[in-house]
């Protein structure tokens, strides 16, 4: 079943499974070891305060803007992460609140993928603002120029590195692991 977080800034996250009613839970109880593994598509947004990786074998959807509590562009100290790695695509949802802009402050792997927007050449034009790391098996669609370069249809890319991640000291918890070596820690459904 699909499932929907909304991370809040507090530590508690907005939690939908299926056609279930939200609740609300603490992060660290449904992911006390701060990986959230999923066999169905992930939905996300919001705001985290910490380090969390969720990994899917499905498409982690970014339902609106996905940032850091502490912004390590301004706090090079920060301990703010998130990894998100799909099996498939990481994709920007075509909604409401998507479409002028976005914020993604993350460590992305699209494995089989692309990282990419729905509709990209349908969609107004906004702007991708991205802080964090990107692999991917293939390069996914934002938007659509005209032969001047212009961005007429979809988003603009900003994209930046995290500074954080240099050096390879710094990173995700239990990022870009095979699910097989994960632990199964809580379960919910």
């Amino acid at each position: 079943q699909v499932t929907s977080l909304e991370i809040l800034a507090n530590g508690d996250v907005i939690r939908k499974v299926g056609a279930n009613p939200p609740d609300t839970v603490a992060l660290a109880t449904i992911a006390p070891d701060n990986v959230i593994y999923s066999t169905a598509d992930v939905r996300i947004k919001g705001v985290l305060d910490g380090q969390l990786t969720i990994y899917t074998t499905g498409n982690i959807w970014l339902d609106g803007d996905v940032r850091y509590k502490d912004n390590p562009m301004t706090n090079p100290n920060s301990d703010d992460i998130l990894g998100l790695v799909a099996n498939n695509n990481i994709i920007i949802t075509d909604n409401a609140v998507n479409q002028t802009d976005i914020f993604v402050d993350a460590c992305m792997v699209a494995i089989n993928g692309g990282f990419e927007a729905q509709n990209w050449g349908t969609r107004p034009v906004g702007v991708e603002y991205f802080m964090g790391s990107l692999a991917e098996n293939a390069s996914g669609c934002h938007g659509v120029a005209n032969s001047s370069g212009t961005v007429i249809k979809g988003f603009q890319q900003r994209m930046r590195y995290d500074p954080r991640l240099w050096g390879g000291n710094f990173y995700p918890p239990n990022f870009v692991m095979t699910p097989n070596t994960f632990r199964l820690a809580s379960w919910w459904e």
